[in-house]
């Protein structure tokens, strides 16, 4: 019998775009975690590169539109679902969408947040 991946049973929720926040994540899901990366109604401006299928690897996209209630509404829902939500960009961005640490962590407590 195969060990199992260390990180299986990890939830990770994805909200950077381009390869800095998507490399880490990508190697999240190498080693086992559900990541879940969430994408503008257009998707991600960096899905063009040559190399974005590096960094978009082992994950599902969902798409939202964070400026919008409904979309907020989908990342909150995500988010209590989480172990681990990645935000990149300044950290005014994810106080914008509700999704800062202190906003998680009434969210789900125990859950980790990352800001890169």
């Amino acid at each position: 019998m195969a060990p199992s991946a260390p990180l299986a049973g990890i939830r990770v929720l994805d909200l950077s775009s381009g390869p800095v926040g998507g490399v880490a994540t990508a190697v999240l899901a190498d080693f086992g975690a559900d990541v879940v990366k969430v994408e503008p109604p257009a998707g991600d401006r960096f899905r063009a590169l040559a190399a974005s299928p590096l960094w978009l690897r082992g994950k599902r996209s969902v798409f939202a539109d964070l400026r919008e209630a409904s979309g907020r509404d989908l990342a909150y829902e995500l988010a209590r679902a989480c172990d681990v939500l990645l935000v990149a960009g300044p950290p005014q961005r994810a106080a914008q969408w509700g999704l800062a640490a202190s906003d998680l962590a009434r969210l789900r407590p125990d859950a980790i947040h990352c800001q890169v």
